[in-house]
């Protein structure tokens, strides 16, 4: 279609392609019409070319390169138009009487699919826009998936892979969209599907649409996991508690908004006692307090808690009609007798638990006398769940650690845990159980293998050993990031990952080798997923080269090079912002841009009304000086009537408090702060920008976004 995209626009069509590539349209016209156009430009598939014919019939025509990738495009299809003004043709076109049509087959051959909008809502523009914006958003999410070398659908564990990832960066919707990918293979149990949606609600910060989930109530009623209970109560200290100070709440005002999550306050919380989990624990206690629990002292951690703290909690919520915070109803149940009426309760908790409790009342039954199971399975219904249960574990072995887990994917899936209990499960296992040397032994075996099972765990492993505390060594990070990038099957998360990796091991002691070996494979899985839509990722892991000690300069300019090939090659096809950034790197790194054509902005890379911004104030926050340095570089460029200050304190100063306070638009760069200054600046305001990585691109990108 390359080479016949003029043709293409000569058929009758209205839209002029000559005023497309020229900005000759109206931005919020313009802008969707160029994404089609410039990816037909980019000579990738899919894409969608659209039409308006001489009466005013707007189509869009969605374009593969084979009938695979067509069929997956149609699912995609089908779920972003749903509610949108359209009306999507049932059929897959490979023939057709049309002369505009005919020549789309003389490409393509294996078809296309036809989207009208109609006729009678032309007039209603902001529909109109709308519609071109989803159609692009779709294009765009089957493109970010990985890409396709065998004709199966992924499987759990490599879409979950991706998702762990885009979680962890805050990437919203694309977690969205990896969470909808996992529903439709139907093979997740409906819990897991939930606490998989939760995770993604947070991922978009969307801690309302968590709280006032119709399902949530239902679910806080067993054992909260570790995960639920993060996410519940983060949600909670975001939306309906003023401050971690007690004094700053209303006793009522608490306890109306928590009542219907009773269940999570009434017990103790399933969190580490660990001084960064202070925002939760102490949510936890306004909120319990305020529903009349309260917990001796001695159970609660000395890290969080201290005397003054806990006075000032009494004296707020009032402890002469309080009830001390009941026992965990499952652990008392695991440690009580065998008994049959003990028996129908951990029964009854089964149906609704995770799959780490059900895994342990699966064992504390299977120690049951003979004589109480046979009573048991007299009883149809108890012996129904009891098999349900029995089918489900009973051939799993119980693994304590990461060896023990790798073992498991050498000796046989039949003993594995599934996929999406990895993150809950590995939870319990202990800091001290963790044998690197182990671990390495198993993954040279495991590699050859089965490799893919690996892989897919990495982002849970690597999130896991940072919960813990543990380093990650050069040769795990090594082994690591050879396995993501000999896979077959890419993604734009992947090189997110590579980042994160990267970022570990420039972190501590390492060799010249070591960093030579890890930057080729990042520069593999650049080449691997590069386009204008993943160069985001990879400016983010050149930000982190730069601003990293460098062990070897040749390594990093080898990456530096394949971004810079891509970015000159495809330099028209990008936003200014974009522009901006990437000279200013090149600026920092070699100490000029030559390379790169100067020019102003369009229209349409305005993503904000300049004036919008005209004497506003910008704070960002963040230990990596230079990244925010190039930041405001490029900010003030692009707003030069924006004031922006930088903060780079490792406490919680007064001078950073009244930024917080002051600046009309706050950015915190989470992945490169201090805890001692997150705690208090969360407490002075809510609407907190949170770029997702640590390098000067995510945080003008995070800007944009949140301006836009």
């Amino acid at each position: 279609m390359t080479g016949s995209l003029e043709d293409f626009f000569g058929f009758d069509n209205e839209f002029d392609l000559a005023k497309i590539k020229n900005n000759g349209y109206p931005p919020e016209l313009q802008k969707p019409l160029k994404s089609m156009v410039d990816r037909v430009l980019d000579g990738n598939t899919p894409f969608v070319v659209p039409h308006l014919g001489p009466d005013r019939q707007l189509s869009f025509y969605l374009i593969a390169s084979n009938a695979r990738d067509l069929n997956e495009l149609r699912q995609i299809t089908d779920a972003y138009l749903g509610n949108v003004s359209t009306v999507l043709d049932p059929r897959t076109y490979t023939s057709s009487n049309v002369p505009l049509e005919q020549a789309v087959l003389g490409q393509y051959p294996t078809g296309f699919i036809k989207i009208q909008i109609p006729q009678e809502i032309n007039n209603d523009k902001p529909a109109v826009y709308s519609v071109l914006g989803t159609i692009n958003e779709l294009i765009e999410t089957y493109v970010s998936r990985p890409i396709r070398f065998t004709i199966t659908h992924r499987g759990v564990g490599r879409i979950l892979r991706d998702f762990i990832v885009a979680c962890e960066h805050r990437n919203g919707k694309e977690a969205n969209n990896y969470f909808h990918e996992l529903e439709k293979t139907g093979n997740i149990s409906a819990r897991n599907l939930l606490f998989i949606e939760l995770q993604a609600l947070a991922a978009n910060r969307d801690w309302n649409g968590i709280l006032t989930h119709p399902e949530l109530p239902n679910l806080v009623t067993g054992r909260l996991t570790t995960i639920l209970t993060d996410l519940v109560l983060e949600s909670v200290q975001s939306e309906y508690v003023t401050s971690v100070y007690p004094s700053d709440n209303s006793v009522d005002e608490v306890r109306d908004k928590v009542s219907r999550l009773r269940p999570v306050f009434s017990r103790l919380p399933n969190l580490s006692h660990d001084a960064n989990q202070v925002l939760k624990w102490r949510t936890w206690a306004i909120c319990a307090a305020a529903l009349g629990y309260v917990v001796s002292r001695d159970k609660l951690p000395t890290a969080v808690f201290d005397e003054t703290w806990l006075d000032t909690l009494d004296s707020w919520a009032g402890v002469s009609k309080s009830t001390e915070v009941s026992a965990d109803s499952l652990d008392s149940l695991l440690l009580a007798e065998p008994t049959i009426k003990n028996a129908a309760k951990l029964l009854a908790l089964s149906v609704t638990t995770s799959d780490t409790d059900g895994f342990s009342i699966y064992r504390k039954l299977s120690e049951y006398p003979i004589g109480l199971l046979n009573e048991l399975e007299m009883n149809n219904k108890l012996d129904s769940i009891w098999q349900l249960l029995r089918g489900q574990y009973e051939k799993r072995v119980d693994i304590g650690n990461w060896s023990d887990w790798l073992q498991c994917q050498i000796d046989g899936a039949e003993k594995n845990i599934p996929p999406e209990s990895l993150q809950e499960v590995c939870q319990k296992w202990e800091a001290e159980d963790w044998n690197e040397a182990s671990v390495l032994e198993k993954l040279d075996r495991i590699v050859d293998q089965k490799p893919h099972l690996f892989r897919d765990a990495t982002p849970i492993l690597r999130s896991w050993l940072l919960a813990k505390r543990i380093t990650l060594s050069p040769s795990l990070i090594s082994q690591i990031m050879l396995s993501l990038a000999a896979d077959e099957v890419h993604s734009v998360q992947d090189l997110s990952l590579m980042a994160d990796l990267l970022s570990d091991l420039v972190e501590g002691p390492h060799t010249e080798a070591e960093y030579q070996e890890c930057v080729s494979y990042a520069v593999e899985s650049w080449r691997k997923v590069k386009s204008t839509s993943s160069l985001g990722n990879g400016l983010e892991l050149m930000d982190i080269l730069i601003d990293s000690p460098c062990a070897r300069e040749e390594s990093r300019i080898e990456f530096w090079n394949v971004i810079q090939e891509f970015c000159i090659s495809h330099w028209s096809r990008l936003s200014f912002a974009t522009k901006l950034l990437v000279t200013q790197l090149s600026e920092t790194l070699l100490g000029n841009s030559d390379q790169f054509q100067k020019e102003e902005p369009a229209d349409t890379d305005k993503v904000v009304d300049v004036a919008k911004l005209s004497g506003k104030r910008l704070g960002i926050y963040t230990l990596t000086e230079s990244a925010g340095r190039r930041a405001r570089q490029v900010l003030s460029q692009l707003f030069p009537d924006l004031r922006i200050d930088l903060s780079h304190d490792k406490s919680a100063t007064e001078n950073l408090k009244h930024l917080a306070k002051n600046a009309d638009y706050f950015i915190f760069a989470s992945k490169s702060a201090a805890h001692q200054a997150f705690y208090p600046v969360t407490n002075i305001r809510k609407d907190i920008i949170y770029p997702s990585g640590k390098g000067s691109s995510s945080i003008v990108s995070g800007f944009l976004e949140a301006v836009a």
